[in-house]
């Protein structure tokens, strides 16, 4: 059986989401692994991939953000294992998350070499290239795994930013309630979240204030810490004439701003 196989439990939920299911998917299977006896020394195959301890513990050095430490044994896991998409994932990964983007690329495109039908990886893939500005080749990723996995809302969502930003809006629109529509049924209140929060900006772009502050208002509910709604929120506010409204949003989004990603001393 392959290990860490995506499947409908991933549907619907953004990046981090996701690496953290994978995570506790990576710790069950470990379990289940060390429960189960041992076969005999004859059956025993070489080993094909990364363990699930060897892939758990990688996750943890990516979500601590200890990306020196995390690259270090994603490179033994790669010349362990030369030939595992999934060693040249967790690699790029360890690249991606620290925002290294252009140093991940070689390592996604490598991942996906060995393994075409590893879509997990045209995820992460997709949203490095569209950090990179490569816009059209993002696209084609996130298509490509909704062709798989038609309900996963964070590839609508990323479309539909893609949409936006080139001026589609009727389309972007569209993808945005799509990603909402998908993180309902995943039951995924922060996906749902970030995607309120960008169909108020068409709104705010078609002078629809009303809309933009229902949306705002239900993101920040749905997801507390999305600081940056809570600012587009003080604005429409300021917009619509609720100054006591407005001054109440900004409080809230520097006080969020601050516990989620600290100053630490210099500009953000």
């Amino acid at each position: 059986m392959r290990l860490f196989q995506w499947d409908r439990r991933f549907v619907g939920v953004g990046l981090r989401t996701a690496l953290a299911m994978v995570c506790l998917t990576v710790s069950i299977q470990s379990a289940r692994a060390q429960s189960a006896p041992a076969p005999p020394p004859s059956k025993l195959a070489p080993a094909a991939g990364p363990t699930p301890q060897e892939m758990a513990a990688c996750l943890r050095l990516i979500g601590a953000e200890r990306f020196d430490e995390a690259r270090a044994m994603t490179q033994k896991l790669v010349n362990s294992y030369p030939k595992s998409s999934r060693a040249h994932l967790f690699a790029a990964l360890a690249y991606h998350k620290d925002r290294r983007y252009q140093s991940a690329v070689p390592l996604f495109e490598r991942a996906l070499a060995l393994d075409p039908k590893d879509h997990v990886v045209r995820t992460f893939y997709g949203w490095c290239l569209y950090n990179l500005g490569k816009t059209d080749d993002a696209r084609t990723m996130f298509n490509e795994f909704l062709r798989i996995q038609p309900d996963y809302a964070d590839a609508h969502f990323a479309i539909g930013l893609l949409d936006f930003e080139a001026d589609k809006i009727d389309a972007a629109a569209e993808r945005f309630r799509k990603a909402i529509e998908c993180a309902q049924k995943a039951g995924s209140r922060s996906d749902e979240a970030k995607a309120r929060a960008r169909l108020a900006d068409i709104h705010i772009r078609t002078d629809k204030l009303q809309l933009a502050k229902q949306e705002l208002k239900r993101a920040v509910q749905l997801n507390p810490d999305l600081y940056g709604a809570h600012f587009k929120l003080s604005r429409v506010l300021q917009r619509l004439g609720d100054r006591d409204g407005a001054a109440r949003a900004r409080v809230m989004h520097e006080r969020v701003r601050e516990r989620v990603r600290p100053t630490k001393g210099h500009p953000e």
